[in-house]
């Protein structure tokens, strides 16, 4: 890796990733994240910001419309808990008949830090990207 610091730190990404962190990604775990809306990764990142506190999606939505731009619709937030649970990202669990709060699972966990590592070596000037024989350009 390069002799970059990680962000707000005086630490070498070496140090905190390991060497050659950016060869050793396991780009089959990055792809489906990737795959991931932007609106959704970032849902991720507030579920597990909110992770103390057993969030609801009324939880949840309140950060989001005081962190975003703009107010983020009903519809939008709670089809993407949905897909998120779904796709093994979330684990939901009852509060009352319709309420649930929202947990992230494992994978989501080892799947955003993969996602971090990713995008850290691709600020850093590493060759972090998957490089595609494809003519999109995307993952094969």
């Amino acid at each position: 890796m390069s002799n970059d610091n990680f962000p707000g730190t005086d630490a070498p990404l070496s140090d905190i990733f390991g060497p050659d962190s950016c060869d050793a990604l396991d780009h089959d775990r990055l792809q489906p994240f990737i795959l991931l809306t932007g609106f959704q990764r970032d849902l991720l990142f507030v579920v597990a910001d909110l992770a103390e506190t057993d969030p609801s999606g009324s939880d949840i939505k309140s950060v989001l419309d005081a962190e975003y731009l703009r107010e983020a619709s009903h519809g939008t937030l709670y089809r993407s808990l949905r897909h998120l649970h779904d796709e093994g990202y979330l684990r939901k669990h009852p509060i009352d008949g319709r309420t649930y709060s929202y947990h992230l699972t494992d994978e989501a966990r080892t799947d955003m830090r993969t996602y971090l590592r990713w995008a850290i070596c691709c600020l850093s000037g590493e060759r972090a990207c998957p490089r595609s024989q494809s003519t999109n350009g995307g993952f094969q």
